[in-house]
């Protein structure tokens, strides 16, 4: 059976349908690839909340009860007059990491280091923050002659655990007694700004004994 010649009307008409062809697909492909899932870079917030925290400093300790509640190295003029607690609003795990990523955000707004004088981990250790003989950052516009102390963990729900409630309790109780500050004077950070921090938890807390 012999090959039928294809007739140049025939001809012309298997061309148009080719172009046609052509031109669908490479439009096609092009919609078709806003419409196909493809991986995504995570959101800058993401990369933060999933990065590391730095290593401490050599030489990252946690205070002694003589560190925190014994005189300055340096001499300071500063009268201090109140106390303020807060919470990192951070995990609680590693708490030397904790403080140098801390450290490194307060750094990075511009502030003079790490804005809180004292933190203090989950198992109850104390660590020494912005040094005494400087104004803290960690209540705007309030920081003249306030001490700031940081849980380090989140505690919007739940309070800290007990080791770490009553390694505060200790710290507040010599700072008061060296600085001649009342009890009434020391205020969770929720009740000079807007902010639940460090906590819905009853303040009573603090005083119970052992």
């Amino acid at each position: 059976m012999g090959t039928k010649e294809l007739q140049p009307r025939e001809v012309l008409c298997i061309i148009a349908i080719l172009m046609v062809c052509s031109f669908s697909g490479g439009y096609l492909g092009s919609r078709m690839e806003g419409w196909i899932d493809r991986p995504q870079s995570p959101p800058a917030n993401a990369a933060l909340a999933a990065a590391q925290p730095p290593a401490p400093p050599a030489g990252t300790q946690p205070a002694q009860s003589s560190q925190a509640l014994g005189p300055s190295s340096q001499p300071s003029d500063i009268r201090w007059t109140c106390i303020t607690l807060h919470h990192t609003a951070t995990p609680a795990s590693d708490p030397a990491r904790r403080m140098a990523a801390i450290h490194q955000y307060h750094t990075s707004l511009g502030w003079d280091g790490i804005g809180y004088h004292w933190l203090i981990g989950e198992d109850g250790s104390v660590w020494p923050g912005r040094p005494m003989t400087k104004q803290g950052a960690h209540v705007k516009g309030q920081n003249v002659g306030n001490i700031g102390i940081a849980f380090i963990g989140t505690y919007a729900t739940q309070p800290p655990p007990p080791a770490a409630l009553r390694a505060c309790r200790r710290l507040l109780e010599g700072l008061m007694a060296k600085y001649n500050i009342p009890r009434g004077l020391v205020r969770f950070h929720r009740e000079l700004a807007a902010t639940v921090c460090p906590g819905d938890w009853d303040r009573g807390l603090l005083w119970k004994g052992d």
